[in-house]
């Protein structure tokens, strides 16, 4: 296969949110951008960043961007037979480069979460004082599992 450029794929992508008041429900809050998130961290930014570190990194394979909540998740399908062990080292490295490049602009919490038809890029607003963080990555984990679900099977290598 020629692969001569990442393609980026944006399944659903909506604009930066504001942090709900006082009597707004609890999904509300699950969708929206934390108020004091950086650019970088936005559906925008985190858009931008990625598809700057697949063309410095060389990951050429498709990958989905969803932010339709709060984090954004970089899901990357697993690769056709024979591709599996150079596409996880080019997705390594350039989940690694995405987590290096917002890192920069705030402190960043990292997780990937595999699944049966691709693994999931999900960076958060690292939160030490309060388990926010935590609570955004379970919630991303859910959608992972919506996004994997949702895949058609690959023809992806046994391990």
């Amino acid at each position: 296969m020629d692969r001569t450029a990442a393609v980026r794929r944006v399944v659903v992508r909506v604009p930066t949110g504001r942090c709900p008041g006082d009597g707004e429900d609890a999904h509300a809050e699950t969708t929206l951008w934390p108020p004091a998130a950086p650019e970088a961290i936005t559906p925008a930014g985190i858009e931008r960043i990625a598809l700057d570190a697949a063309r410095e990194t060389g990951f050429e394979w498709d990958y989905d961007v969803d932010c339709s909540a709060y984090p954004c998740i970089l899901w990357a399908p697993y690769p056709p037979a024979g591709e599996n062990d150079e596409w996880n080292a080019a997705r390594n490295e350039w989940g690694q480069h995405i987590f290096d490049a917002l890192s920069r602009h705030a402190p960043i919490s990292r997780s990937s979460v595999g699944g049966s038809h691709g693994i999931a890029e999900v960076f958060v607003l690292a939160d030490p004082d309060d388990d926010a963080d935590e609570r955004a990555m379970e919630r991303a984990t859910e959608r992972v599992r919506t996004l994997d679900g949702a895949r058609a099977p690959t023809d992806r290598p046994a391990d």
